[in-house]
């Protein structure tokens, strides 16, 4: 009867605990949203057609992304969250703007 309550209480406990960690998740893939949402303002700014777009601008804005495109990249491998949630908040979107920065930059300067 004692291993009975015992295994109740752990599969609850086990169960609260995968429910706080996808929580948490959701959490951190909302705050990456509005991080991509950044990169993407200050990527049209900097694709504006009056704007030349620098290798070092390119450069910086690639370093400073990294940790970004380091965390979404781990949260689409992740099992606990869906990739069609992390796609609704755009960051998929993200992904293939961050992919395509240096053709961003090509297109742009031509035009420039």
């Amino acid at each position: 009867m004692n291993i009975i309550i015992v295994s109740c209480i752990v599969a609850v406990l086990l169960l609260a605990a995968v429910i706080a960690y996808a929580i948490y998740l959701r959490v951190e893939a909302r705050k990456c949203a509005v991080e991509a949402r950044q990169f993407h303002v200050r990527l049209q700014v900097l694709t504006a057609p009056n704007h030349l777009f620098t290798d070092k601008e390119l450069a910086t804005l690639k370093e400073e992304m990294a940790p970004l495109l380091f965390k979404v990249n781990k949260l689409y491998k992740n099992h606990f969250i869906s990739n069609e949630y992390l796609d609704r908040l755009g960051l998929e979107d993200f992904i293939e703007e961050r992919r395509h920065l240096n053709h961003s930059q090509f297109l742009n300067n031509s035009k420039y």
